[in-house]
Protein backbone atom coordinates (compact mmCIF):
# COMPACT_ATOMS: atom_id res chain seq x y z
CA UNK A 1 0.00 0.00 0.00
CA UNK A 2 0.93 3.31 -0.98
CA UNK A 3 0.14 7.10 0.82
CA UNK A 4 0.04 10.45 -1.01
CA UNK A 5 -0.93 13.87 0.18
CA UNK A 6 -3.61 15.48 -2.03
CA UNK A 7 -6.63 17.74 -2.87
CA UNK A 8 -10.27 15.75 -3.27
CA UNK A 9 -11.55 18.14 -6.69
CA UNK A 10 -14.50 15.90 -7.37
CA UNK A 11 -16.66 13.07 -6.48
CA UNK A 12 -18.39 10.90 -9.22
CA UNK A 13 -22.22 9.42 -8.60
CA UNK A 14 -22.31 5.86 -6.73
CA UNK A 15 -22.62 3.32 -8.76
CA UNK A 16 -24.62 -0.05 -7.49
CA UNK A 17 -25.41 -3.21 -8.77
CA UNK A 18 -25.66 -6.82 -8.56
CA UNK A 19 -23.25 -9.38 -9.32
CA UNK A 20 -23.26 -12.19 -11.23
CA UNK A 21 -23.57 -14.27 -8.54
CA UNK A 22 -25.84 -11.83 -6.95
CA UNK A 23 -24.25 -10.13 -4.72
CA UNK A 24 -24.99 -6.44 -4.35
CA UNK A 25 -22.08 -4.17 -4.82
CA UNK A 26 -21.64 -0.02 -4.85
CA UNK A 27 -18.42 1.70 -5.49
CA UNK A 28 -17.85 5.93 -6.02
CA UNK A 29 -14.61 7.21 -8.05
CA UNK A 30 -12.98 10.39 -5.89
CA UNK A 31 -10.64 12.78 -7.92
CA UNK A 32 -7.80 13.88 -6.11
CA UNK A 33 -5.09 16.36 -7.46
CA UNK A 34 -1.87 16.12 -6.42
CA UNK A 35 0.84 18.85 -6.21
CA UNK A 36 3.28 17.99 -3.74
CA UNK A 37 5.94 17.14 -5.71
CA UNK A 38 5.25 18.83 -9.05
CA UNK A 39 3.33 22.49 -7.67
CA UNK A 40 3.49 23.76 -11.44
CA UNK A 41 1.92 20.74 -12.79
CA UNK A 42 -0.45 19.31 -10.65
CA UNK A 43 -1.74 15.79 -11.34
CA UNK A 44 -4.75 14.12 -11.18
CA UNK A 45 -5.55 10.90 -10.39
CA UNK A 46 -9.15 8.97 -9.90
CA UNK A 47 -9.32 7.00 -6.86
CA UNK A 48 -11.85 3.87 -6.41
CA UNK A 49 -13.33 3.53 -3.38
CA UNK A 50 -15.60 0.01 -2.92
CA UNK A 51 -17.57 -2.23 -1.47
CA UNK A 52 -18.03 -1.37 2.42
CA UNK A 53 -15.78 1.31 2.28
CA UNK A 54 -17.95 3.47 0.70
CA UNK A 55 -20.44 3.89 3.57
CA UNK A 56 -17.34 4.24 5.95
CA UNK A 57 -15.58 7.04 3.88
CA UNK A 58 -18.74 8.63 2.51
CA UNK A 59 -19.49 11.23 5.21
CA UNK A 60 -15.11 11.77 5.01
CA UNK A 61 -15.41 13.54 1.82
CA UNK A 62 -15.29 17.21 1.38
CA UNK A 63 -14.54 18.85 -1.55
CA UNK A 64 -11.24 21.06 -1.66
CA UNK A 65 -9.96 19.26 1.18
CA UNK A 66 -6.65 17.79 1.92
CA UNK A 67 -5.91 13.79 2.75
CA UNK A 68 -3.69 11.47 3.25
CA UNK A 69 -4.90 8.85 0.77
CA UNK A 70 -3.87 5.00 1.29
CA UNK A 71 -4.08 3.26 -1.37
CA UNK A 72 -3.08 0.31 -3.39
CA UNK A 73 -2.68 -0.39 -7.59
CA UNK A 74 -4.31 -3.20 -8.91
CA UNK A 75 -4.14 -4.09 -12.93
CA UNK A 76 -6.06 -7.26 -14.25
CA UNK A 77 -6.19 -8.42 -18.05
CA UNK A 78 -9.41 -9.33 -19.70
CA UNK A 79 -9.72 -10.42 -23.46
CA UNK A 80 -6.49 -9.28 -23.62
CA UNK A 81 -7.11 -6.03 -22.67
CA UNK A 82 -5.52 -4.43 -19.25
CA UNK A 83 -7.27 -2.50 -16.82
CA UNK A 84 -5.71 -0.47 -13.89
CA UNK A 85 -7.39 0.59 -10.47
CA UNK A 86 -6.58 2.82 -7.64
CA UNK A 87 -8.28 1.53 -4.68
CA UNK A 88 -8.65 3.73 -2.01
CA UNK A 89 -8.63 1.70 1.34
CA UNK A 90 -8.05 4.70 4.05
CA UNK A 91 -8.41 8.56 3.53
CA UNK A 92 -6.94 10.71 6.70
CA UNK A 93 -7.73 14.82 6.77
CA UNK A 94 -5.01 16.99 6.45
CA UNK A 95 -5.18 19.62 8.75
CA UNK A 96 -3.14 22.80 7.64
CA UNK A 97 -1.13 24.04 11.31
CA UNK A 98 -1.60 27.05 12.37
CA UNK A 99 0.37 29.37 13.69
CA UNK A 100 0.81 29.69 17.11
CA UNK A 101 -1.09 33.17 17.70
CA UNK A 102 1.25 35.72 19.52
CA UNK A 103 0.43 36.40 23.75
CA UNK A 104 -1.87 39.37 23.87
CA UNK A 105 -0.29 42.11 25.91
CA UNK A 106 -2.71 42.93 28.79
CA UNK A 107 -4.58 45.94 27.81
CA UNK A 108 -2.20 48.67 26.46
CA UNK A 109 -3.58 52.48 26.70
CA UNK A 110 -4.67 53.41 22.88
CA UNK A 111 -2.64 56.14 21.99
CA UNK A 112 -4.66 59.36 21.90
CA UNK A 113 -5.93 60.41 18.90
CA UNK A 114 -4.16 63.40 17.76
CA UNK A 115 -5.12 66.71 18.03
CA UNK A 116 -6.34 68.37 14.97
CA UNK A 117 -3.06 71.38 14.73
CA UNK A 118 -5.10 74.90 15.14
CA UNK A 119 -4.52 77.35 11.96
CA UNK A 120 -1.85 79.57 11.76
CA UNK A 121 -2.84 83.16 11.84
CA UNK A 122 -1.23 84.85 8.99
CA UNK A 123 0.18 88.42 10.41
CA UNK A 124 -0.02 90.86 7.45
CA UNK A 125 1.61 94.48 8.05
CA UNK A 126 2.89 97.45 6.06
CA UNK A 127 5.70 99.48 6.29
CA UNK A 128 4.52 102.26 7.13
CA UNK A 129 3.57 100.59 10.90
CA UNK A 130 7.39 99.77 11.54
CA UNK A 131 8.76 103.03 12.80
CA UNK A 132 12.29 103.62 10.88
CA UNK A 133 11.17 101.26 8.02
CA UNK A 134 12.49 103.32 5.45
CA UNK A 135 16.06 103.58 6.45
CA UNK A 136 16.15 100.03 5.63
CA UNK A 137 18.70 99.16 3.00
CA UNK A 138 16.86 97.24 0.91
Amino acid sequence: MSKIKAKLVKVLPVEQGVSKAGKEWKKVTAVFEESENTPNYPRQFAGVIFGNKVDELWPLLAIGAEYEVTFDIESREFNGRWYTDVNVWRLERVVAAQPAAAPQPAAAPQPAAPQPRPQQQRLSFNSADIPGADDLPF
